[in-house]
């Protein structure tokens, strides 16, 4: 019987084995990606990209996410939350340069595809027009250890038309505001009932009374938050330190959604607890842990 060498045998099935397991975790990979409301647009226009994650059977808890776009073509109008999968956001959508990030999570994990957030864009010039998402963006696993799971990307690309479009074409099928391409004239419903805590932690924020709060808006998505501190409205985010940490009454917290309409919350003073329920842990926790994921990505990628 002819012996084959044992390290030749496994050089030789070594480069095989390596293609098949990239090839099968590219295919079992969730994958980002964009989905375009219209198929063309003009300069000019409009128009609504939809980020969307296809979890492909896995449940995922956790994005940390940027898409880049070409700054020279489009101009980022706005973005709506509406309906999203996400339902506690570490950090909202925000623009620099021509980077969008964003982070959130979905306690309790997600499975199946959804939406991320829809995005408005105007087409400003003529010309190849590009939208991919950042080599760092990422998913977690539901799985309790935090483990990122495999992630693809598929991006997208616009070719606005310069010049005005010939009339009865699907050009003129765009709107030419943010509020019309989202609807928010048919959006009469308020944000959701939502639950504020406050919240005192000998370690956290100084041992000061906080705030905690995150409302969902199914519509056009939430807008903004304000809390009532010191006798006056302020624009907030969560969680949130009050300026006044002698209060008697009952706190107010307002959520706004993009529509303009409003849901208010009270939560009385004599609900604060030096323990933090689940939201309470869910927002803080997943705030610091997101920031240390970031700093471990950033350090990956030096």
């Amino acid at each position: 019987m002819t012996k084959f060498p044992k390290i030749k045998i496994f050089r030789a099935i070594l480069p095989a084995a390596v293609c098949w397991l990239l090839i099968a975790a590219s295919v079992n990979a969730a994958t980002l990606y964009l989905y375009p409301v219209k198929d063309e647009v003009a300069v000019g226009d409009v128009f609504q990209l939809e980020a969307r994650l296809d979890t492909e059977g896995k449940d995922i808890n956790a994005i940390d996410a940027s898409l880049n776009f070409s700054s020279d073509v489009f101009d980022f109008k706005d973005f709506s939350d509406g309906g999203s999968i996400v339902s506690l956001w570490a950090e909202r959508p925000k623009l620099k340069d021509n980077e969008i990030s964003f982070s959130g999570l979905m306690p309790g994990g997600f499975r199946g595809d959804g939406l991320v957030l829809k995005l408005i864009f105007k087409a400003k010039s003529g010309g190849r027009g590009l939208f991919f998402f950042g080599e760092k963006s990422s998913v977690l696993l539901n799985d309790g250890r935090g483990t990122s799971a495999s992630l693809k990307f598929s991006n997208f690309q616009f070719f606005p038309r310069s010049g005005v479009p010939p009339s009865g074409t699907i050009f003129n099928e765009f709107s030419t505001s943010s509020e019309q391409i989202l609807n928010y004239d048919d959006d009469r419903v308020p944000p959701e009932v939502f639950e504020p805590k406050i919240v005192r932690l000998d370690n956290v924020f100084s041992g000061k009374y906080f705030i905690v709060f995150s409302a969902q808006d199914k519509g056009s998505g939430i807008d903004y938050y304000e809390v009532f501190d010191g006798g006056e409205w302020i624009r907030a985010e969560s969680p949130y330190v009050l300026k006044n940490q002698n209060f008697k009454k009952n706190l107010q917290v307002k959520a706004v959604d993009k529509a303009g309409n409003e849901r208010i919350e009270r939560v009385s003073p004599g609900k604060t607890p030096r323990y933090a329920n689940y939201l309470v842990w869910v927002i803080i926790i997943g705030g610091l842990f997101f920031a240390l994921w970031k700093v471990i990505k950033r350090k990956s990628f030096i």
